[in-house]
């Protein structure tokens, strides 16, 4: 029996656009894992040209608001230049609009990435798959402008197609992340890809799983604290030194800054949001929102997983967790309130509650050590239930 490969994690647009420079705990740690080589990287052709897009997209609108500013003060200034700077901000947009490509084709590449070349496949069989209407195409829009839309997604997926047909066989994984699942998901399950795409795989197909994002890719690979550096890092956790003094210290700045953050509400709604992960809680409310965070400071652990391969001395990379309460508001609506609910609530009209109460949570965070021992980074991964 052949011997199963490290999963193959394709990753979409959808984990790139929100951070261009790879530089959160979630690419920190995908990153970590490719070099490690606990995962295969793949990323397609067709996604590195849209986050180029998405970039210079970025940059343009900062240098508009700068063009913007710029001419507002002019039209005050009695004392000459109101912004001599201007074109040297116009000069550095041109400069990392032009490098941004193969800053990030070489940033992949350090960790082992494999940039999927754009697919074989024909014209004949894209059009003809987009007027039969099937995934990842879809109609969009109305009137006389409705059509098909989901070209590019049709080049990701086939290039995902070909290269795996090549490269896995039945008893590998290949994992898609990505945010877009009405594109690539029946509807009735979003945890793998639609049966019609699994059938560009071939009989030796790998299983498919699909998740939203690369955070979520913790529960699936081991931890491997092995180095020097996590293992002197552990030590400095237990004996309580500098290290946790500076978790402690940025896990209470960190509760006080997520006050009055909206809460993601996803078990709701699959289209992911922007705010806060406390899925796991299943909160009875419409638009939650946190109104403070009291953490256990006493309840810190951290485990370290592993080094970031682009810095010397090394950075720590960190899971950290600690108990805490939290106190949440929203609404309710009238019909769907239980008496035994432990949210208090009080009447906004006929139809909707206000409502607030608290939960007892563990807050899961992605932390990165500095080598001088202080807290690099602080991001929080998600609130799941107390036990």
């Amino acid at each position: 029996m052949t011997e199963a490969k490290a999963p193959a994690v394709v990753v979409d647009t959808t984990e790139f656009q929100p951070d261009l420079l790879l530089a959160k705990s979630s690419w920190l740690q995908t990153r970590l894992w490719a070099l490690k080589g606990q995962l295969q990287l793949w990323v397609p052709e067709v996604v590195i040209r849209e986050a180029v897009r998405h970039y210079r997209s970025q940059l343009d609108q900062h240098l508009t608001k700068l063009d913007d500013a710029d001419d507002a003060l002019s039209k005050l200034s009695f004392g000459g230049d109101a912004h001599p700077g201007i074109r040297e901000h116009r000069d550095k947009v041109a400069a990392l609009q032009t490098g941004y490509e193969q800053w990030l084709r070489d940033r992949l590449g350090r960790v082992g990435a494999k940039i999927l070349p754009l697919p074989q496949v024909s014209h004949d069989e894209i059009l003809s798959r987009a007027l039969r209407e099937e995934k990842p195409f879809r109609i969009k829009g109305d009137g006389p402008k409705k059509g098909s839309d989901g070209y590019r997604d049709m080049l990701i997926w086939a290039s995902v197609a070909e290269y795996s047909a090549a490269h896995l066989g039945a008893s590998d994984t290949l994992i898609l992340v990505t945010d877009n699942h009405t594109d690539f998901c029946d509807v009735k399950d979003t945890a793998t890809v639609a049966a019609v795409l699994r059938a560009d795989l071939g009989n030796d197909a790998p299983a498919v799983q699909r998740l939203a994002r690369l955070i979520d890719l913790a529960g699936l690979l081991p931890v491997q604290p092995q180095d020097a550096a996590e293992i002197r890092l552990q030590d400095d956790l237990a004996a309580e030194g500098k290290v946790r003094a500076g978790l402690t210290e940025a896990i209470q700045q960190e509760c006080e800054a997520l006050a009055g953050r909206e809460i993601a509400d996803s078990y709701r709604d699959e289209r992911f949001g922007t705010g806060l992960d406390f899925d796991e809680l299943r909160l009875p409310l419409e638009e939650p929102r946190l109104r403070w965070l009291e953490a256990d400071l006493a309840s810190v652990r951290a485990t370290v997983y592993g080094t970031d391969p682009d810095y010397e001395p090394p950075l720590i990379l960190t899971r950290v967790t600690v108990a805490a309460e939290a106190d949440i508001e929203g609404y309710i609506h009238v019909s769907d309130y239980d008496e035994a609910s432990d949210f208090s609530v009080s009447l906004v009209n006929d139809h909707m509650y206000e409502a607030e109460g608290s939960r007892l949570v563990v807050l899961h965070f992605n932390a990165r050590i500095d080598p001088d021992g202080s807290v690099g980074f602080l991001d929080l991964e998600k609130a799941a239930p107390a036990a």
